[in-house]
């Protein structure tokens, strides 16, 4: 029976530091892409948006760019490129259904996809 008490205070005190915070449920994100009908290069110009559709608050948003090309130049504050990862928002949290957007020039589309960000509810 200690050994229950030990655990469970245990579990408890992680779950007071951690204040919240999870991995993220990929699901609460989505990532949408239109052509704009802009041209830079001969290539198509992309508007992308990335939304939060969950009241709970997002951080730390990566995506996965390996092979992500652009003849037009992404604002790093909303898409800083490392590799093959890319940092949404410079990192910094994206509230409850808000959204982002960014353009860049590319044919064919790009397929963003998350890999990893976390989630606070309070």
């Amino acid at each position: 029976m200690a050994m229950v008490t030990k655990y469970f205070i245990a579990v408890l005190i992680i779950s007071l530091i951690s204040k919240g915070y999870c991995q993220c449920p990929f699901q609460h994100i989505s990532i949408q892409q239109f052509e704009t009908g802009i041209e830079v290069q001969e290539k198509p110009v992309w508007n992308v948006e990335i939304k939060n559709n969950n009241i709970c608050t997002i951080s730390g948003l990566k995506l996965d760019c390996a092979g992500f090309q652009t003849v037009k130049r992404v604002d790093p504050s909303i898409l800083s490129v490392s590799g093959a990862v890319c940092l949404v928002n410079g990192g910094t949290p994206i509230s409850g259904y808000s959204k982002l957007n960014f353009t860049y020039a590319w044919a064919p589309s790009f397929p963003f996809k998350p890999l990893n960000c976390l989630i606070s509810c309070s």
